[in-house]
């Protein structure tokens, strides 16, 4: 009875739509798909702005070179005069460093030397803390909306050590499993981040000696043709293109290179670790899974006192 009047039990209460209900909620905190989605949408690198900073950067050595002979000879035409003699001597150096490279390696470390290469020169290097918003909002999908929801995500995922994570979440395989793999690839993901830098240094190896080749080889022209001046300037230009080739391409194009690409290859080992953390922990909730990450997959400071560390599985996570 309510103010004197009788309800009937059997009537329906109406109800509230949940489209009215849920609208303030969906305002104002967006669904766990639209903030991945969000997330994944900072790795498109931004092309044109690296591209220009790598060029710049690999001009301003050569340019200060031939700055530096204009100051000196005042004639930047001079150095294209001997056109013949400089492109035997490229031939010698650059093409003989090239042979030696093919014969030390494999075709498939060869392509990831110029896939390294083309990564670290013209591409932004990947952040630690978008991976790691990733793996939580990847965390709230699958404890909301279930493993299959992950499904559409794996193809759109730029860290490939967590899309496999996920691909295997998704198949439903163990978790003891899962664990076991992704360590296991880890010292082979890191062994071919590092082949391209092996490729550069070896090629930085070969560069100066083949300039020395390339020197002597230009003198002894020389001096077999000691007496036809224009054959002697040949071989001495020659010789001395040789040299500067090696010695140049050592400082200016492969010992960089090489540098940048370990240092790329150290990046993405730790956000490989990352990667194998959130996804052995996917299950955590947000905030313990994003402190878990942030930790470099330490436990958080108000873990006990005799958790010094945290493994999983077999492997203690810190490594």
């Amino acid at each position: 009875m309510n103010n004197g009047k009788v309800v009937d039990p059997r009537a329906k209460v109406p109800r509230p739509s949940p489209q009215v209900t849920n609208r303030g909620h969906q305002a104002a905190r967006p669904t766990a798909q639209k903030q991945v989605a969000a997330a994944t949408a900072h790795k498109a690198p931004k092309t044109p702005r690296v591209r220009l900073t790598t060029i710049l950067n690999l001009a301003v050595a050569p340019g200060c070179i031939l700055f530096g002979h204009y100051i000196g000879s005042r004639d930047i035409s001079s150095l294209l005069r001997n056109g013949p003699a400089l492109i035997v001597a490229a031939l010698i150096v650059i093409g003989g460093t090239m042979g030696l490279c093919i014969v030390s390696f494999s075709p498939s470390s060869l392509r990831a030397a110029l896939r390294d290469m083309r990564a670290a020169l013209f591409r932004s290097a990947p952040n630690s803390r978008d991976l790691t918003e990733r793996v939580v909002n990847y965390s709230t999908i699958l404890r909301t909306e279930g493993q299959t929801a992950l499904q559409q995500y794996i193809g759109k995922e730029p860290s490939s050590m967590l899309a496999t994570g996920l691909t295997m979440i998704v198949s439903n395989i163990a978790p003891e499993a899962i664990n076991t793999m992704l360590e296991r690839a880890l010292p082979e993901r890191a062994r071919l981040a590092n082949t391209g830098a092996e490729v550069f240094e070896k090629a930085a190896a070969y560069l100066p000696r083949l300039g020395i080749l390339g020197a002597m080889l230009g003198l002894s022209y020389a001096t077999m043709m000691r007496f036809d001046p224009a054959k002697v300037g040949f071989g001495i230009t020659t010789a001395f293109a040789a040299s500067v080739y090696g010695v140049a391409m050592v400082f200016l194009a492969a010992s960089p290179i090489a540098r940048k690409i370990r240092a790329r290859a150290v990046n993405e080992r730790q956000l490989d670790k990352i990667a194998v953390i959130g996804v052995k922990n996917i299950r955590l909730p947000a905030q313990a899974l994003r402190q878990l990450l942030a930790g470099g997959g330490n436990p958080p400071a108000t873990a006990p006192p005799g958790s010094a560390h945290l493994k999983v599985g077999s492997v203690n996570a810190r490594s």
